[in-house]
């Protein structure tokens, strides 16, 4: 099986790893090629005619990832190699965002799937659906740190990006071949988007932004695309990742906290279990246990353990 990753000339670092999860994690079954991967093997043959190159490898693609980043959503490339996919098979085009909320994902991109390649969550997500297209074994455990180390690599690359200003789309002058091939491919991805069933068409993940000034001072603000299946500890554990520099782990309310502005409250265990509904923890054909504890609470036995590393 062959993966295209379209993608901007800028977001090429982002590219490169997430070619080197997919090869890793499919025991090489499955190739993946990015124009400009800088590998000697990958990317554009020196000398030749770039466009037929890139045409032919279109031709014998299966699965088309486009990183939509800030840079890349406003490249007319991104949405001719998407178009180009989708109108040679039904399923075929994979948004996945670094840096973006997903509800600026623009049709016709929108009508697909899409998944954060900055979410652990969601990155793994992608990964297990990608492998099981081509048949191979997903496993959980073993893809773990190739996963966590990919993730990272996306949020660093997300930093960075942070920095630089967003292009601004290039103008194009009039051309009446340019504009009925770009109705064509949108009208082709309306169609596609058409005959997804109501039910199953996506839905936008929740998206919360948090103030990490005072962590990282270049990175003002940090938005986080959250599934519907996390938990409360998968959106803490998403923030500790962008602020892991700066503290310990497993530190929440001991060196961070997040409070929520609109009301000025931290977000404490007792702040978050008076919002959480008893019916989401307890249940009727379930039994519990009142057990004493001899040593406390893992959790607070390792936040004194911080707190006297501080004192000393």
């Amino acid at each position: 099986m062959l993966v295209l990753i379209s993608h901007a000339v800028e977001d090429e670092p982002a590219a490169a790893a997430l070619k080197e999860m997919i090869r890793r994690c499919s025991l090489n079954k499955i190739e993946v090629w990015f124009s400009s991967d800088r590998t000697a093997v990958g990317g554009m043959p020196m000398g030749g005619p770039w466009f037929n190159e890139l045409s032919n490898k279109l031709k014998g693609t299966d699965w088309i990832v486009a990183l939509v980043t800030p840079q890349s959503i406003v490249s007319p490339w991104l949405y001719f190699e998407c178009g180009f996919g989708a109108c040679n098979r039904t399923h075929s085009v994979i948004p996945l965002t670094i840096g973006l909320p997903i509800s600026n994902v623009p049709m016709p991109l929108a009508a697909y799937q899409i998944y954060d390649a900055a979410n652990a969550t969601s990155l793994a997500t992608f990964l297990q659906k990608l492998l099981a297209a081509d048949n191979v074994h997903y496993d959980d455990e073993l893809t773990k740190g190739l996963r966590e180390i990919t993730q990272r690599r996306m949020i660093e690359h997300q930093s960075q990006m942070a920095l630089v200003e967003p292009k601004a789309p290039v103008p194009v002058s009039p051309s009446e071949d340019i504009s009925a091939l770009r109705s064509f491919i949108e009208q082709r991805f309306v169609e596609l988007y058409e005959m997804i069933p109501t039910q199953k068409r996506p839905t936008v993940s929740l998206e919360v932004t948090f103030d990490a000034s005072e962590f990282v001072p270049t990175a003002c603000s940090v938005m986080l695309n959250v599934p519907s299946t996390a938990s409360v500890l998968d959106v803490l554990s998403e923030v500790y990742l962008r602020i892991e520099k700066h503290v310990e782990a497993v530190s929440y309310l001991v060196e961070w906290a997040i409070v929520d502005t609109k009301d000025g409250i931290d977000l404490s265990f007792m702040q978050l279990a008076q919002r959480i509904p008893a019916n989401a923890v307890f249940s009727s054909d379930r039994k519990y246990k009142i057990t004493r504890l001899r040593d406390g609470d893992e959790y607070i036995q390792n936040a004194l353990r911080i707190l006297r590393k501080r004192s000393k």
